[in-house]
């Protein structure tokens, strides 16, 4: 048996996105530790409108993220440089929507509406100290 594969079961459909959230490299191994944040985590978007995070050691389920009412086919993450505050997931579907999640908890923090396309890109820049995140969000027929 493969030591590094996903041992629950996953998606409905096809997976479009995968991203790698790394404790350690954010948070520092002290701050990791006492938060029980041990293991990396993988985290997949799906045609099936659903966002899955897993732990890269097991290989389990950890969450589900559901809000999305289509494939989800854009996802970035921001993780504050300061530790205090959880990473960000921003999500975006051919249903137009954008969504900006704890990634801790999996909690849906901001619905963003208003496009008029479904979001093929999201891109967050990390701000210099003190500054916030701004979020690229781009739209396939316009481009913007």
């Amino acid at each position: 048996p493969c030591e590094m594969c996903i041992r629950d079961r996953g998606h409905t459909d096809y997976v479009f996105l995968i991203s790698i959230y790394d404790p350690f490299e954010h948070m520092g191994v002290e701050q990791a530790e006492r938060e029980e944040k041990t293991s990396a985590w993988v985290i997949t978007g799906s045609y099936d409108k659903t966002v899955m995070v897993w732990d890269i050691r097991s290989g389990h389920l950890l969450k589900t993220l559901r809000g999305h009412k289509d494939s989800v086919t854009a996802m970035d993450l921001y993780v504050p440089k300061n530790g205090s505050e959880p990473p960000l997931l921003v999500t975006g579907s051919i249903d137009t929507l954008v969504i900006v999640w704890n990634l801790f908890t999996g909690e849906p923090l901001q619905t963003l509406v208003g496009h008029t396309d479904r979001v093929c890109f999201i891109c967050i820049h990390q701000p210099r100290e003190g500054g916030y995140p701004l979020i690229l969000i781009v739209q396939p027929k316009t481009g913007r």
